[in-house]
């Protein structure tokens, strides 16, 4: 993957950028997230993040839910490499390398398993989806969480000025580059809502995240 193909596993380079410009500056929407969706996991809980990254949103479920286990799967060892740095005495956390379109985990094996704009880097987001289908328990859920492709320039722009490092003269190129080679590889809402109908859900639901340039779907298996 690079800066205008959204495609593949993160190298070296594309990690370090991520990490120290975009992540560094979004914390609060992590925050958010997880007050939403993972604020009181039961005991004992399962919880998978595929194309964890860095594993910002896996620390945060970890931290907030020391009875839960949460495991962080990416294809990029190097985002792995930054994930693992973060632990920091975690026992209930841990993060491996893995292949989100052939995942190398057992059927029905978590409560909840979800995505945090990961899916636009798969080659094949409905083989993916199947897969987080495949190992989420009977009665769990998946979650995913994708860039807009009808995401507009106002979200756009709002979305990058969190970024680390933005000052107003570099704002309106980045947001060019979101738009055009971020969110113009993402998802809309209907294809995304068609690709969780397809694969089986018991129920599915998508939404636009209000203000943010993001769509997030919910499955129920």
């Amino acid at each position: 993957m690079h800066l205008f193909n959204m495609k593949g596993p993160w190298d070296r380079w594309s990690s370090f950028l991520y990490e120290h410009v975009v992540a560094e500056g979004i914390g609060e929407l992590y925050d958010a997230l997880v007050d939403l969706s993972f604020s009181s996991l039961p005991p004992g809980c399962r919880v998978l993040d595929i194309g964890c990254g860095s594993g910002r949103a896996s620390v945060r479920v970890a931290r907030k839910n020391p009875q839960a286990k949460i495991l962080g799967l990416d294809l990029s060892p190097d985002q792995i490499r930054w994930a693992r740095r973060r632990v920091q005495g975690l026992t209930n956390l841990d993060f491996d390398v893995g292949d989100a379109l052939n995942l190398p985990l057992p059927a029905d094996r978590f409560d909840i398993v979800f995505s945090l704009a990961s899916i636009k880097h798969w080659p094949d987001p409905g083989r993916g989806l199947q897969q987080m289908y495949r190992v989420c328990k009977k009665g769990g859920w998946v979650y995913v969480i994708e860039a807009d492709r009808d995401a507009s320039w106002k979200e756009a722009r709002d979305f990058v000025s969190h970024w680390k490092w933005m000052v107003p003269v570099t704002r309106p190129i980045v947001s060019l580059h979101f738009l055009t080679f971020v969110a113009g590889q993402g998802v809309r809402k209907a294809s995304l809502l068609g690709l969780f109908q397809s694969t089986g859900f018991r129920e599915s639901y998508v939404q636009k995240i209000v203000g943010h340039p993001f769509v997030a779907a919910l499955g129920i298996k």
